[in-house]
């Protein structure tokens, strides 16, 4: 009898889990508005020495385009979340922007720090050797 309970109970988390999932995945398209900046580095990739302990990998991961974050980094526990950037300033370019987080970095006001190769990808103005 406890097994077949905890079969129904397995059936159970399955059936919730396949319904629920697509309200899930919709709510993932709001945006929530922010601020970003970004830091200098020579070689427009990020800095191999992030807060997350990725090392030389985390300056390269995902093409360079990563970012650092203050209140999103949780204690490292988002290391590697990925975010969906979009600018509404004119000076952006019409293209979202995905980076990785692979640092811990606060600014004024900011949520991100790109590293230059992802805010040059975003804003026409910045960086174009990147």
């Amino acid at each position: 009898m406890g097994l077949r309970l905890n079969c129904q109970n397995s059936c159970l988390l399955i059936l919730c889990s396949l319904l629920l999932l697509p309200v899930i995945c919709r709510s993932q398209d709001s945006f929530v508005p922010s601020r970003a900046t970004f830091y200098g580095s020579p070689d427009c990739y990020g800095t191999p020495r992030g807060a997350c302990g990725f090392g030389e990998y985390g300056r390269t991961v995902y093409d360079g385009y990563v970012t650092g974050v203050s209140r999103l980094y949780r204690d490292g526990s988002d290391c590697g979340a990925c975010y969906q950037i979009r600018c509404t300033k004119p000076q952006c370019t019409d293209t979202g922007l995905n980076v990785v987080m692979t640092d811990y970095g606060e600014g004024d006001r900011t949520d991100f720090i790109f590293s230059p190769r992802a805010y040059a990808r975003m804003d026409v103005f910045a960086r174009q050797d990147c």
